[in-house]
């Protein structure tokens, strides 16, 4: 990820940036998407030490968070978070379709 970073800002100058991730919730919203006007923090519920990035963050919550987060996200469905990438990424594609950028 940190690599990942420098390179962006190495090749663009001033990027805006749309960060994407699955994250844990509570049981009611697992299924739903949040967007966020702020940036996301990857890896916060398995407290690994990961920057924080983006301008925009979207998250599609997978699953219930706990006290065992890092079993819980390593032993989720990968059909939810499927579902919720195809989700996002055709709400990305009609946003974009519709403007024209």
């Amino acid at each position: 990820l940190i690599q990942a970073i420098e390179m962006i800002d190495q090749t663009l100058a001033s990027p805006y940036m749309i960060v994407i991730d699955a994250c844990l919730g509570c049981a009611e919203h697992v299924g739903y998407v949040t967007v966020s006007n702020r940036p996301l923090e990857p890896g916060k519920g398995v407290h690994k030490d990961l920057p924080s990035l983006g301008h925009l963050s979207i998250t599609g919550i997978v699953d219930q968070y706990g006290s065992e987060n890092y079993h819980t996200i390593q032993n989720t469905h990968l059909n939810e978070v499927v579902k919720l990438a195809d989700f996002i990424a055709g709400g990305i594609t009609d946003l974009i379709s519709y403007h024209r950028f």
